[in-house]
């Protein structure tokens, strides 16, 4: 265990846990508090995150990524749990102006990055790991990596994070 971070008298201790959780990209996070005792609880790793902690993109590019994830929930885009069994279509949903605010937001984000906004998506708010995008593009191993991290520059220029230039020499 780590200690990760310490607010009060709550700390906050993370464990990439056991192979086949790591496998997966789950760690456990426990919290300890002197009132309440123990908390544990199972959080799964984006792949995102874990090109960040990785080092293989910069943190700019980490933040529009986790951004875009965001907007895309908030927007109300993400797939249905329930099943209607009935076949019978319901009346259309009536969106809260906060979704249509993000869903503006997230469309305009998609139509600025241009053809990279299925890689964009697919990282980001389906969280495929670089081996299914790969698989789902017909890339060879190792193209979609940088096929990523370009749409993730696009991405966080489109949002105003300042993209370090390298110098050229």
């Amino acid at each position: 265990m780590k200690i990760t971070s310490q607010r009060g008298n709550v700390i906050k201790l993370t464990d990439i846990g056991p192979p086949a959780a790591r496998q997966h990209g789950e760690f456990v996070v426990e919290e300890r508090s002197a009132a309440e005792g123990r908390a544990k609880r199972t959080r799964k790793v984006t792949p995102l995150e874990t090109l960040f902690n990785r080092g293989l993109i910069t943190k700019n590019e980490w933040v529009a990524g986790t951004r875009l994830a965001e907007t895309w929930f908030a927007a109300g885009y993400e797939s249905p749990v329930t099943v209607n069994l009935f076949g019978v279509r319901g009346e259309p949903r009536d969106y809260t102006p906060k979704q249509l605010a993000a869903r503006r937001d997230f469309d305009l984000a998609m139509s600025d990055l241009g053809p990279l906004k299925s890689t964009a998506y697919d990282i980001c708010c389906e969280e495929m790991t670089i081996r299914s995008i790969e698989g789902a593009m017909g890339w060879r191993r190792g193209a979609g990596l940088i096929v990523i991290k370009i749409a993730l520059k696009a991405l966080a220029s489109h949002y105003g994070y300042e993209v370090p230039k390298k110098p050229v020499t």
